[in-house]
């Protein structure tokens, strides 16, 4: 096995600076076993049948209890009421039964393909196997009787399921993720991981793919893709492998500098934790593409979609892979309820004169990875306010720590609202700590709520800071630590633009699963999702259903040359760093503006570049004027050094965004001849007016040949409105510039909501105005230049 696949500096995947688009994706997940058991499930399809149809556990045999009769559902589902183990349903079939199963999938696959599905993945873990080890129950029940399955299943492996395990440095086994090792819904059954790097394991995976090719799928959707910390001995033999064969890689020389590689281990104490994570990720990365060739020797073209859902780590994980799922990310959108503010600070205004009542949501979320310091509230402010007169402020607590199994707790909550010399400072309603279950100071669990009663004594323009004490018990002594922001409308607009542009770098394109988008009542958070991923992705696809994903699939398909082949261009690039850390984040938006957040808002066009891609000429960045640099360690070679260096001899500009930024573990700000720290005002043009609603619009620009194509999404969804309503942009004068040596063109505007529609166009001095339409939430302007007259 080799530990040097896409190591170097050139991959194959990244050779292009700036990777061409290719169509959006329509995509259903759903687990159902309907599609095995109701012929008719296949009806509701047929109208608009979906690109990616994911299903269950419907392969010939599970992962993770063997042939059972179970097809629906996915690691957690054991089909019991109230979502509970059902005996029934893990009971091992008989081999003739088997068989019917297996010929029961082959043909349902057959009537969904012949609806017009192109592309049908089952469901397969990473890692899970479940039972009792010692009862031989579950997946042991089935390896004690291999032997009657093995027409499918192959030859028995030769050692017991138990010492397939992942262990930690003690060797004793890691329980299983995501539900612990006996969670609810197994009971009295566990639920455990095994080890990628055990050949048991592995050939088992092999297997699994093999009969899941040959039955009729045409990939596996391969859940839980994330390295475990295993210490097995096939771990420890592969990562001494991998130190002996790649001693010269500069970032291993780096990270291992002074220490004396022959006597490092993977659970030395000496091994840099950072080199074990690096690896780790290249043995998943390795692991899933070994599947996909397993897959191909059967089918040509069979894919693997590993559910990963780190954006750090995804260029690795997907980079042999040919989709890549990011979980429960955030709802795009912004986070009020009515049109939003004009400025950036929260403030409530007093007057003097009586008041009509209005309030203001403000969503409060606290994400700090140096203090371990993570919570959520919703902040519910008067927009204006009588002075003498008392006035109620409610906080409801939603969480405090990533989940309620965290050590995590706060209390002391307080308000502070400041104007000019004068200070207020109010103690929310009930008192005390508020956390998760672990935590030694016993709080209360989320959601709660606080209030306090506030008299303004004069009028002004109050600014206001939320504060409170929090206590880690996991990450830090207990004792509590003060924390007080000050509230600002600088995270109103919650994009996934950022992630998109920099995700295009890995092989596999991305899919996201956004469970409230898939919630009655969020179609136009859906919709909003669906066109963020057209604009932005260039090839990847949203878990949608109903209206918004018909819509948006009738668009693509009338309209696919609008979204193939194209190149992204801009004057301005954010470079990203391929192995992380980067300001980017599915789960969660990130916690304070970022480059990428000021450039969009301010309608600056720009892409996304990533460190490991970087040309070793400058002349393949001479259509940038600027760089900007946000992340906090980037790895080059020194040719690409040069090239960034003569970049900015020739009038470029690299700008660092970050507070410290090391290059090859040293300080960036020596590492260039003009000083990376001088900061000019935005030297690249803003494209539109950034005013009111306009301020939540953000666009990409592509070029395909003679033509030019212009998207705009509008984030003006309000996700705090129960209604999610969309706050329509009015019409938008842009003024984009133009490739040299066009002097006129033609523009056209396509949307989902109406037919195309010619737009009036001007050209002076190398730019092209024109009157973006009113903006629901998507279109794209298209101009073509005209040949001279």
């Amino acid at each position: 096995m080799s530990l040097l696949l896409g190591l170097g500096v050139a991959a194959a995947f990244g050779a292009a600076l700036l990777p061409k688009t290719t169509p959006p994706i329509v995509y259903t997940i759903n687990y159902t076993g309907d599609y095995f058991t109701k012929p008719d499930y296949v009806e509701r399809f047929k109208a608009a049948p979906p690109d990616l149809l994911h299903v269950g556990k419907a392969t010939p045999i599970t992962h993770l209890w063997g042939p059972v009769p179970l097809y629906q559902g996915e690691n957690q589902y054991t089909g019991g009421p109230g979502h509970t183990l059902n005996w029934k349903n893990i009971a091992l079939l008989s081999p003739d039964e088997l068989a019917r199963r297996v010929e029961t999938i082959r043909q349902t696959l057959r009537r969904y393909h012949a609806i017009g599905i192109r592309e049908i993945v089952p469901y397969i873990s990473y890692h899970t196997i479940a039972g009792d080890h010692q009862k031989r129950k579950g997946f042991w029940a089935f390896y004690d009787r291999w032997d009657l399955y093995a027409r499918y299943a192959g030859p028995k492996p030769p050692h017991d399921p138990f010492e397939w395990l992942a262990v930690d440095a003690r060797g004793k086994f890691l329980p299983g993720s995501c539900g612990g090792y006996s969670p609810p819904y197994y009971a009295p059954l566990h639920r455990y991981r095994a080890c990628i790097n055990n050949p048991d394991w592995a050939e088992w995976h092999r297997r699994l793919i093999r009969m899941i090719a040959e039955v009729g799928y045409d990939g596996c959707f391969v859940d839980n893709a994330l390295p475990d910390p295993c210490f097995c001995s096939h771990c420890k033999a592969l990562f001494r492998k991998f130190l002996d064969q790649n001693s010269h890689l500069g970032w291993v020389r780096r990270l291992t500098r002074g220490l004396d590689l022959a006597r490092l281990s993977l659970d030395s104490r000496q091994t840099p934790r950072e080199l074990v994570r690096r690896w780790r990720l290249l043995r998943t990365g390795e692991h899933l593409g070994m599947l996909r060739q397993v897959g191909r020797k059967i089918k040509p073209g069979f894919t693997i979609f590993p559910n990963s859902g780190r954006i750090n780590d995804c260029l690795l994980i997907g980079r042999e892979c040919d989709r890549l799922m990011f979980e429960s990310v955030f709802s795009p959108g912004i986070a009020c309820a009515g049109p939003p503010p004009q400025t950036e600070d929260v403030a409530i205004v007093v007057t003097s004169e009586p008041v009509e009542p209005e309030s203001r949501v403000h969503r409060y979320e606290l994400r700090d990875p140096t203090t371990w310091m993570e919570m959520r509230a919703d902040i519910v402010l008067p927009a204006k306010a009588q002075a003498g007169k008392p006035t109620r402020i409610v906080v409801r607590i939603s969480s405090v720590g990533a989940s309620l199994q965290d050590e995590d707790a706060a209390e002391d909550f307080t308000l502070v609202l400041r104007c000019q010399d004068e200070v207020a400072r109010l103690d929310l309603e009930p008192k005390g700590a508020i956390g998760g279950t672990g935590s030694s100071r016993k709080p209360r669990q989320p959601p709660a709520t606080l209030q306090a009663t506030w008299t303004p004594r004069r009028p002004g323009r109050y600014t206001i800071s939320f504060g409170f004490r929090y206590t880690d018990d996991s990450h830090r002594e207990t004792t509590l630590r003060p924390r007080l922001d000050v509230l600002t409308w600088g995270v109103l607009c919650r994009t996934h633009m950022a992630n998109l542009l920099f995700a295009r770098h890995m092989a596999a394109k991305p899919i996201y699963l956004n469970y409230e988008a898939l919630s009655k009542g969020w179609e136009n958070v859906q919709e909003l999702a669906l066109a963020e991923m057209a604009a932005f992705s260039a090839g990847g696809g949203l878990a949608g259903r109903g209206e918004p994903q018909a819509n948006y699939r009738a668009f693509f398909k009338k309209h696919p040359d609008l979204f193939d082949g194209w190149t992204p261009t801009a004057d301005a690039a954010v470079l990203y760093a391929y192995w992380g850390p980067n300001p980017l984040d599915t789960h969660k938006p990130w916690p304070r503006p970022t480059i990428a957040d000021h450039l969009g808002a301010t309608h600056r066009l720009f892409v996304a570049l990533v460190d490991r891609f970087l040309p070793h000429e400058a002349r393949a960045l001479a259509p940038f004027r600027i760089i900007y640099l946000p992340s906090p360690s980037y790895e080059m070679s020194e040719a690409q050094l040069a090239a960034l260096d003569d970049f900015q001899r020739a009038g470029g500009r690299v700008v660092l965004t970050a507070e410290r930024v090391l290059i090859n573990g040293a300080s960036a700000d020596e590492r260039f001849t003009r000083s990376p720290r001088e900061r000019p005002p935005t030297p690249t043009p803003a494209i539109a007016p950034s005013d009111g609603l306009r301020r939540n619009l953000r666009f990409a620009l592509y070029r395909k040949g003679d033509r030019l194509a212009l998207h705009a999404v509008n984030y003006n969804v309000c996700l705090l409105d129960p209604k999610k309503k969309v706050l329509e942009v009015p019409p938008t004068e842009v003024a984009l510039p133009l490739p040299n040596g066009w002097r006129a063109v033609q523009a056209t505007a396509y949307s989902p909501d109406a037919p195309p529609k010619s737009l009036d166009s001007e050209v002076a001095n190398g730019t092209a105005r024109f009157t973006l339409p009113r903006t629901r939430i998507y279109q794209i302007v298209v101009l073509e230049k005209k040949p001279p007259s």
